[in-house]
């Protein structure tokens, strides 16, 4: 409805952004074909905002349809375009990037590397108090230590992302039900029993004790 709003009152850059935000739920709800359209109608505009959100729907849409070459393609060029200056404030869109390529890096078997991008993206959706941010990156971490030895911390960080989430009213949706659910089922085979103390240990960490804990982890 205010698509066709901005539209009939010929408010453009809305109409762009309107474009790029129906891509993100339609991505959210695993609908990547109509995800994939709405973000291209929003590249059409020369909106710089709406252009990057669109490229991030796009780039994680290819993530999540399996095409690691365009997803990280498009994300590297984000992340080139958009990195702040030194002790400047991060843009908000920040650790999406980050979050997208570290999912990348861990389909295509780079644990560490992958470790290290939710791990940068966590430490930037607490600079900018992002409960969203810190979710993802927890949810991410968890998913790479999964196919490690360290499913106890793994366990942890996911307990600690489900606080998050329900503290802030974040229902995941079917596309980050199917990362935790990556997650969920590594932990449960590895852990048994341990599982859930491990779960409920981590939903009392803050997302502060979370990054000390994974800065001190090792490959």
């Amino acid at each position: 409805e205010g698509l066709r709003m901005a539209e009939e009152l010929h408010l453009w850059p809305e109409v762009a952004i309107r474009h790029a935000w129906l891509g993100w739920v339609a991505m959210q709800r695993g609908r990547f074909p109509e995800a994939r359209a709405y973000a291209r109608q929003a590249l059409n505009f020369t909106f710089p905002h709406s252009q990057v959100f669109a490229e991030i729907v796009l780039g994680l849409t290819a993530r999540y349809e399996g095409d690691m070459e365009d997803a990280e393609y498009r994300l590297r060029a984000l992340l080139k375009a958009t990195r702040p200056e030194d002790g400047a404030q991060p843009p908000l869109f920040m650790p999406l990037i980050y979050v997208g390529l570290g999912h990348t890096a861990e389909l295509r078997g780079d644990l560490e590397q992958a470790f290290g991008l939710h791990r940068e993206a966590l430490a930037i959706g607490i600079q900018i108090e992002g409960p969203r941010d810190m979710a993802f990156s927890l949810e991410g971490m968890a998913s790479v230590l999964s196919l490690t030895d360290h499913a106890e911390p793994a366990a942890r960080f996911l307990g600690a992302a489900m606080t998050i989430r329900r503290e802030s009213g974040m229902t995941p949706g079917p596309s980050e039900r199917s990362d935790i659910g990556r997650a969920e089922s590594r932990l449960r085979e590895a852990l048994s029993e341990k599982l859930e103390p491990s779960l409920t240990e981590g939903s009392g960490l803050t997302a502060e004790q979370c990054l000390a804990q994974a800065e001190a982890l090792t490959f």
